[in-house]
């Protein structure tokens, strides 16, 4: 497996608790939040059917657009959503689906997972891109 495919597998165990722009990790995820994500390589659909999604949930739940929602609450839909669209592996803990216990942990863990699968798939993008240019010398 070249780097740029393994940049496709990641498990939250181990990586710090924390977001863009936060300077203090609050520790790390611990084995409850292990097994192997598998990100597929998403296409324009996906992007678009993980905010479709989230506001077709929202409005069929409840009866507003997801933009309604609070701060906290409309991230994690986005997040849940992302990470069904993009995975074809999901651990365990996230296989539990919407009826899993609520918790600030999981919620996190929820957000965090979506945040890595969006770096590891830019990244994966970075590495497989083409190098740019040809040599045009002449002789």
């Amino acid at each position: 497996m070249d780097e740029a495919e393994a940049l496709l597998r990641f498990t939250l165990e181990g990586e710090p608790r924390a977001f863009p722009g936060q300077t203090k990790p609050e520790g790390t995820f611990g084995p409850e939040f292990g097994g192997e994500f598998q990100l597929k390589r998403p296409t324009l659909l996906d992007r678009i059917d993980a905010q479709g999604y989230a506001r077709a949930f929202t409005e069929k739940r409840y009866g507003i657009d997801a933009a309604a929602l609070d701060g906290e609450t409309y991230l994690l839909v986005v997040a849940w959503f992302s990470l069904q669209s993009i995975t074809e592996v999901r651990p365990a803990w996230l296989e539990q689906g919407l009826d899993a216990e609520d918790s600030p942990d999981l919620v996190q863990a929820i957000m965090r997972a979506a945040w890595i699968a969006r770096e590891r798939l830019a990244a994966r993008k970075k590495k497989s891109a083409p190098s740019g240019g040809s040599d045009s010398t002449t002789t």
